[in-house]
């Protein structure tokens, strides 16, 4: 109906928006008897509207499992609309008989008993939110497979997830680091303060920040790690929140640590072999000359006293020369079939009165023990030197024990120890009650010339040898 101006009246606009709005829509009686439908409602149902309008109700396209609620829900109205939901998913059943989820708006019709409803049909949304879901488990899959600790973060830099490897790493559960700083993993505020100011403007130039830092575990020690923290951003570009993938790095730091050691005794290797050659040289021309002057002394003669000593001093420093040699390898080693129990038996015969005598020394020496290869001289040396270590740990006095025993090692404990390989060894150890040592001296005890003691005490090569 148009007015006197041409133009449509309010129904007509109503009217028109109804049918073309493009979803479902539906007018019902205050009995539930469906009064009007629009042309997406066909589309929707399945049903020409002249099958549907004042011949249906609503509870014909309500699906079994629903109807109750949905009952409910128009008692509520009824009574009053606001003690209903407006907005409700239930399953509409079409001419088919087919179910598909669909939400629901729906009106009570001011002054009137009549329903008007709106209906989405969400099946899309629906399978677009398990493609979605199916697709976050797949990602969470691959972030709990992860060997490297990953950790998420909101853009205040709060964490809101957390993968199994982090947990593991670092000694927190998941649901204790919730809604928690990530300052909680650093080991100072300073720490946490300058992680950040140095991340902010690489994430913000390339997207993301690459560090060796230096974090914490949840019992308080430290832990040496690579972190990659990453920038996620919405579709408009706003910061979600940052992605950081962490790494143990304690064992590379140890590799490291270890090439820098081999490569620091090579090249005191080399020195060491320089020295020694040029050292051998000046000893030949001293004991050389000496021998000769012996030679011509007749015995007797009170020039000999002095030049005795002299002979003794070169030979000393002739075997300080092949340790030195040999720590440089420019000595082959003179590996012999040995017996260590009659090496050890030797040494502690000549050591045993400097041990002094508020240390006791107790041999527990394997009888069949096997044979071994090795240089007899270093052979004893090491024990010397571990003897004198023992004797000045224990100021007060104790107990050192010697000890062998034969080895089988096997393929499983092989495996448990870096340098171990399958076959037969002999064990030899060397147990005091002294002091002990801290792990920055255990690390260092095979570098030559190394010592805690005080100038004058130390025993040179040591355990390198």
């Amino acid at each position: 109906m148009k007015s006197k101006t041409g133009q449509k009246d309010f129904s007509e606009i109503y009217r028109d928006a109804f049918e073309n709005t493009g979803t479902a829509m539906v007018v019902l009686e205050e009995d539930g008897t469906v009064l009007l439908v629009n042309q997406a409602f066909e589309r929707l149902s399945g049903f020409k509207r002249e099958e549907v309008e004042g011949k249906k109700r609503w509870e014909d396209f309500v699906a079994p499992e629903d109807l109750e609620r949905m009952r409910e829900y128009r008692r509520l109205r009824m009574k009053d609309p606001r003690l209903a939901p407006r907005k409700y998913e239930f399953h509409f059943v079409d001419r088919s008989g087919e179910e598909r989820p669909v939400l629901a708006t729906v009106e009570r019709i001011p002054g009137t008993g009549r329903i008007v409803a709106s209906l989405l049909d969400v099946t899309p949304f629906k399978e677009l939110q398990a493609a979605l879901e199916e697709s976050e488990t797949r990602y969470w899959a691959l972030v709990e497979a992860s060997r490297d600790a990953i950790l998420l973060l909101d853009p205040q830099r709060h964490i809101i997830t957390c993968n199994a490897a982090f947990e593991e790493l670092f000694g927190w559960r998941r649901d204790e680091l919730v809604g928690q700083s990530v300052r909680i993993i650093h080991p100072s505020e300073e720490s946490f303060r300058e992680m950040g100011e140095r991340a902010y403007p690489d994430i913000e130039r390339y997207g993301f920040f690459r560090t060796e830092w230096t974090l914490k575990r949840r019992d308080g020690s430290l832990i040496p790690v690579e972190t990659v923290t990453s920038a996620l951003r919405r579709p408009d570009g706003t910061l979600a929140g940052y992605v950081a993938v962490i790494r143990d790095i304690s064992e590379r730091r140890r590799l490291q640590e270890q090439a820098e050691r081999v490569q620091r005794l090579e090249a005191l290797g080399q020195l060491a072999g320089g020295i020694s050659h040029d050292f051998g040289n000046v000893l030949t021309s001293i004991g050389g000359f000496v021998e000769m002057a012996l030679k011509k002394l007749p015995e007797g003669d009170p020039l000999r006293k002095f030049l005795e000593p002299i002979r003794q001093s070169a030979q000393g420093a002739v075997g300080l020369i092949r340790k030195l040699l040999f720590f440089g390898r420019q000595q082959p080693i003179q590996r012999v079939p040995l017996d260590l129990n009659q090496s050890i038996e030797e040494t502690v015969e000549i050591l045993s009165r400097l041990l002094g005598e508020d240390i006791s020394l107790e041999l527990q020496l394997e009888p069949k023990l096997w044979a071994v290869e090795g240089d007899p001289s270093a052979i004893r040396q090491v024990i010397t030197n571990l003897l004198v270590n023992a004797r000045d740990a224990m100021p007060e006095g104790g107990k050192i024990t010697i000890k062998t025993e034969n080895v089988h090692v096997d393929e499983r404990r092989s495996k448990e120890h870096r340098e171990a390989r399958p076959g037969d060894f002999v064990r030899l150890s060397v147990e005091d009650t002294g002091v002990g040592m801290e792990k920055e001296v255990m690390d260092r005890i095979f570098e030559p010339f190394f010592t805690t003691k005080e100038a004058g005490r130390g025993t040179g090569l040591g355990l390198s040898v």
